[in-house]
Formats: C-alpha cells, sequence, structure tokens
C-alpha cells in the first residue's frame, strides 16, 4: 500500500469495490516516468502496484460508471451496471453509435468511424450518436414523407448505400452514412445526430518521440 499526502480529501470516495478512479503522475525526479491509473480504497491510501509513485500528482476522475443504452420497442432505455432497464423516453425507433478511431494512439484525427473493441479503446478521439424519434400519435394515412432517413450523415462525398429494409439500418463503408427505413409510415418522424470529441483523450496525447510523457 502507498500513502499520498494531498491538501484536502473533500471530493474523494474511498471504497475497495467503487472508490474514485485516479490518476498519479511523477514528478520529474521519480523513476520510472509513468503514470498509474489506480482506485481509492482509503482515504489516506493508494494500491499502486507501482515502485516509485509515493509522491508527486493525484487527479481523481470520480467513479466508474456503466450504462447501456437501448432501444426496447418503442422506447429509448437504460440499464446502469447490469439492471433492469428502465424507460428514458417513449417514441424513439433508432440508436445508433460509431466511434472515431485514429490511426495510431498517438494522433487526434479521425481514420475511420466504425464500431469498436476493447483493443481500440486507445484509438478512439471521438463519438458520433444518432436517434430517430417518431410523433406520439399515429395519423389516420400515410405521411407523405422520405421513409429513409439519414440518422448519421455522410463524412465527405456521397454515400452509395441502398435503402435498408422496413424497421433496418445500413451503413456506407465509405462515407460511414448510416441510413435508416421507418417501419411504419403512418408516424412523423425526426433524426438527430451529434459528434462528440474526446478532449481528455486528445489533451493527454503524446508525442511519438516522447512515449513516457506525463499530462501533467
Amino acid at each position: 500500500m502507498t500513502t499520498i499526502p494531498v491538501r484536502s480529501t473533500l471530493g474523494f470516495t474511498a471504497s475497495v469495490t467503487s472508490g474514485n478512479r485516479l490518476v498519479l503522475a511523477p514528478t520529474d525526479s521519480q523513476a520510472p516516468l509513468v503514470c498509474v491509473l489506480t482506485r481509492l480504497i482509503g482515504l489516506n491510501t493508494v494500491s499502486t502496484g507501482v515502485a516509485g509513485a509515493s509522491s508527486g500528482y493525484v487527479g481523481n476522475l470520480g467513479s466508474f460508471a456503466s450504462n447501456l443504452y437501448a432501444i426496447s420497442g418503442t422506447s429509448l432505455t437504460l440499464a446502469e451496471f447490469g439492471a433492469t432497464a428502465n424507460n428514458l423516453v417513449d417514441d424513439i425507433i433508432f440508436l445508433k453509435a460509431q466511434y472515431g478511431v485514429s490511426a495510431s494512439a498517438a494522433s487526434t484525427t479521425v481514420a475511420a468511424w466504425q464500431s469498436a473493441t476493447p483493443a481500440d479503446m486507445q484509438t478512439v478521439v471521438a463519438i458520433r450518436v444518432g436517434v430517430v424519434a417518431r410523433s406520439a400519435l399515429r395519423e389516420s394515412e400515410a405521411i407523405d414523407a422520405p421513409s429513409t432517413l439519414s440518422v448519421l450523415p455522410a463524412i465527405g462525398g456521397v454515400s452509395t448505400v441502398t435503402a435498408p429494409a422496413s424497421g433496418q439500418c445500413a451503413t456506407d463503408g465509405l462515407t460511414f452514412e448510416v441510413k435508416c427505413t421507418v417501419p411504419d409510415t403512418g408516424y412523423r418522424y425526426r433524426a438527430y445526430s451529434t459528434m462528440i470529441p474526446l478532449r481528455n483523450v486528445m489533451w493527454t496525447r503524446c508525442p511519438v518521440a516522447r512515449p513516457d510523457c506525463s499530462p501533467w
């Protein structure tokens, strides 16, 4: 166990199973010059397992959250830490997300938008999310509007992906556009999308020539 003095413990939550995540950044005089990600298990005790990490800078990342968003029927649901899912919003038909992956861990430029595996986490620099919402009441006649919507817009160029079947989505391999076809044309639909740069990841990127550098 390692004890690291801090000016105040305000805002720190200690627990063996759910304590705050901490980043320990050593001072320049310490060796090896590495940052350590650990959990706060006591108000004055941090389990690091790394020699030379008994002083330096402490960054409190807060507690870990596990939120699973999904579509169930026509509702957007949320399950926290694997618990039973609860409805967040009604009349949500589609939910799509893509990860912006860079070519290397040192780059902050998105090379492709795709699904991601745990092995890709060090190269994810942005996320974009799209949802399709529908009107609460069904019209008496079919709506005279396109039944296929662009949920995630094309990133440059013109998409050539064909319209998917009713209630399905398809992704263009070149422009990364996601198109979805609504399941019932008796409702009015609208697509919303947003792009989220992961600033904390970008700010802590180290140049290739300094693989041991610290964001502090």
